[in-house]
């Protein structure tokens, strides 16, 4: 798909700019950061935007607009937008399936029950919080426009079986009760307002794509990505300069996980993180995260510094950590500053925030044990 390169694209101004170079990398021309929380109108129109950001640590943020006496809040899956400072808006448009994170179905400290209950509670608080959000906006419709992703991948069976996500049903029982219309983008692609009401929709035509199969881009992927030296891989956790009381091992495995190629251990406790050819089972007074990655999910993010929360919201690793606590510290430098600066990250989770979740998650088993 062709793009204009002359398309102006609007993006917030944070402290830390990354997105800006990388819409330049790809050639785009027009790029205007806008500072948050700052009314801007468009010439000669009455369509007035402000930028939002989100009410956590992330460099994350939602857009407010309104044209005339018509507003509209589209925040995606921004966590608190504005600290839970809400406008009244017409309309509301946002995330609403979740499961877009590997816990817990990824993590080996929990059982099957376990991960259920804990995967129940994930989309009851998510849901919970999105509905309250759609009614202290006071919206009269709802858009529900982001997070819908299928698991295509055979190798991927068991999180597609498992995966439960929140469905559009859940939402509509609540809404109706309380008169708020949700608009389905799955049958329409244009919803056309006339003041505050919608007055029309325009049905979405079968598309039909010629496209290649998931296993073509998948084997592709693993052709690009075979092999790495034990060298490559000892000069990448080295030059990262992170310190922490952690030990990382990490098995790098087949498809299903099942077969190992190899292992390594990293001590990143020391003046420069020390990389071994063996696993450290245990060690006094250190923290062990142990990781099984998929060869070449491991291999691309080390080429290409990429973020390491890729791997974890991609299903291609296997966790499991003693003790079994979220090592905030690791994932959010491996996230966002051991990483190429165009491709720099300030989020956790596609969903909600990954460290709140799990934290409450930990304190109900240890509660209960």
């Amino acid at each position: 798909m062709n793009i204009e390169k002359n398309i102006t694209i609007i993006i917030p101004k944070f402290e830390h700019d990354s997105i800006s170079g990388l819409l330049k990398k790809l050639k785009f021309k027009r790029i205007v950061l806008l500072d948050i929380n700052k009314q801007f109108q468009f010439k000669n129109t009455n369509l007035i935007l402000t930028i939002l950001k989100s009410g956590d640590f992330r460099l994350d943020s939602g857009i407010y607009f309104s044209n005339g006496n018509f507003s509209s809040l589209l925040d995606v899956d921004t966590n608190a937008i504005n600290f839970l400072r809400l406008p009244n808006v017409d309309l509301y448009a946002t995330s609403y399936k979740g499961g877009a994170s590997g816990y817990p179905l990824m993590f080996e400290n929990y059982n099957e029950k376990e991960k259920f209950e804990i995967i129940e509670k994930k989309n009851k608080f998510l849901l919970k919080m999105k509905l309250k959000n759609i009614l202290n906006l006071k919206a009269k419709y709802f858009l529900p426009y982001a997070s819908a992703f299928d698991e295509k991948l055979l190798r991927d069976k068991y999180i597609k079986k498992n995966n439960l996500k929140i469905d559009i049903k859940d939402y509509s029982n609540f809404l109706l009760k309380k008169d708020i219309k949700i608009l389905d983008k799955e049958k329409f692609k244009k919803f056309i307002f006339l003041d505050t009401k919608l007055i029309s929709k325009v049905n979405k035509k079968k598309e039909f794509y010629k496209d290649k199969s998931a296993n073509y881009y998948l084997n592709n992927y693993k052709k690009i990505n075979s092999t790495i030296s034990l060298k490559y891989i000892k000069k990448y956790f080295q030059e990262s300069n992170f310190k922490d009381n952690l030990v990382l091992n990490i098995k790098i495995t087949n498809d299903d996980f099942s077969n190992e190629l190899y292992k390594f251990s990293i001590d990143f406790s020391n003046t420069k993180p020390i990389v071994k050819n063996k696993l450290i089972e245990k060690i006094k007074d250190k923290r062990i995260l142990n990781l099984k990655i998929r060869n070449e999910s491991f291999i691309y993010t080390l080429r290409n510094m990429m973020p390491w929360e890729d791997i974890l919201i991609g299903f291609q690793c296997k966790v499991k950590r003693n003790p079994n606590i979220f090592n905030s510290k690791f994932w959010y430098y491996f996230s966002n500053i051991y990483i190429n600066n165009s491709r720099k990250r300030y989020i956790l989770s596609c969903s909600n925030c990954e460290i709140i979740e799990q934290r409450i998650d930990n304190l109900i088993y240890h509660s209960a044990q």
